[in-house]
């Protein structure tokens, strides 16, 4: 990770390797608020005044594109400093109860989510799977990894009223949760730990990304966002 040889922050993850891409947006973006100016310049004379509604409305939709270009820019100009991105917990590691919620979820869904579960790095870590599904595949899945297992007799308030049920027959001072489809990565508790240890903190939540299919129309970067941006 870079570091800010002023200021002792580190610098966004990647932010080295954009550098090049950073100095690519200035030109596109100067250039393009420059273009914007003499358009609308130009606008504003060649416009029939004589239709003051129609040529307002006209108006007011080209200002409105024009200042997202300026957000734009400003997004893009901005020098991306933040603090470390993980916090280390002092002194010994605390129990945390990791809680999985279910309820008939395809097993090719269930199943990468609680051998991801299995893989993560973390020394007092005690799982539970809460099973609205009464499903037996998972059942004998959390009991092959060696977790806990509960499904309740009355389903009743949806996953919250799981995740209550879940909290009552567990105890760790620390509570995470997941859904059936949502893959830890090894390392996550150690990266979020570390910030209970700041007064007043009650919840941390983690970035996430999504595995989208091939030629998903909706164009998801959110990784992007998350990593780079």
């Amino acid at each position: 990770m870079n570091t800010a040889s002023d200021s002792g922050r580190a610098r966004r993850y990647k932010d080295s390797i954009l550098a090049p891409l950073r100095r690519k947006n200035r030109i596109l973006y100067t250039s393009t608020i420059l273009v914007g100016i003499v358009y609308l310049q130009w606008l504003f004379r060649m416009l029939d005044w004589g239709h003051p509604v129609a040529a307002g409305f006209f108006v007011l939709a080209e200002l409105i594109c024009f200042v997202c270009i300026l957000v734009w820019a400003d997004m893009l100009s901005e020098e991306r400093l933040h603090p470390r991105q993980t916090m280390e917990w002092k002194g010994k590691l605390p129990d945390v109860d990791l809680l999985v919620t279910v309820c008939n979820e395809p097993m090719e869904i269930v199943r990468p989510t609680l051998e991801a579960v299995a893989k993560i790095d973390y020394p007092h870590l005690h799982v539970m799977v809460l099973d609205d599904g009464h499903s037996k595949e998972v059942r004998e899945l959390a009991q092959k990894l060696k977790f806990g297992y509960s499904a309740r007799k009355e389903r009743t308030a949806a996953k919250g009223g799981n995740l209550n049920h879940g909290m009552r027959i567990t105890h760790s001072p620390f509570v995470m949760t997941l859904d059936a489809d949502q893959i830890p990565k090894p390392e996550v508790i150690h990266r979020m730990i570390g910030y209970f240890q700041i007064p007043k903190i009650g919840f941390v939540g983690s970035r996430q990304s999504f595995r989208v299919p091939p030629g998903d129309p909706w164009g998801n970067r959110d990784t992007v966002f998350y990593e780079a941006m």
